[in-house]
């Protein structure tokens, strides 16, 4: 995860880039009964870091990354079309992403209209 918050700071300097908003946390937030909001210790709680990345003209993407050990690469990029409501959006990215065991639910996605 430090890793990827380094990225995200040196996107930080492209004039591309109007600002980089960072919101970090626990997938226990979401459920603790779930097997997959614990690493595989049992112990240590999976953490996010979402990245709202503002570019200009007025485009907003959004990163998710989900920390997965020695597991494949665990990054969604997707662009919300709703983004007064985007907490919730991302609520219901990370309850399926749960559900489904470290699996973006693509059919979710497209149900809520996320372009990814």
């Amino acid at each position: 995860m430090e890793e990827f918050i380094k990225v995200l700071k040196a996107l930080e300097n492209y004039s591309e880039v109007r600002s980089i908003d960072v919101i970090q946390g626990s997938l226990k937030e979401f459920s603790d009964a779930k097997r997959f909001v614990y690493l595989s210790d049992s112990v240590s709680e999976r953490n996010y870091v979402i990245a709202e990345i503002n570019l200009f003209p007025n485009i907003v993407v959004s990163v998710i990354e989900v920390e997965c050990e020695d597991r494949a690469l665990s990054t969604l990029i997707c662009f919300l079309n709703h983004q007064q409501s985007k907490s919730f959006y991302y609520q219901q990215i990370l309850f399926g992403l749960i559900d489904s065991h470290g699996t973006w639910d693509i059919e979710q996605l497209q149900f809520y209209n996320i372009d990814f």
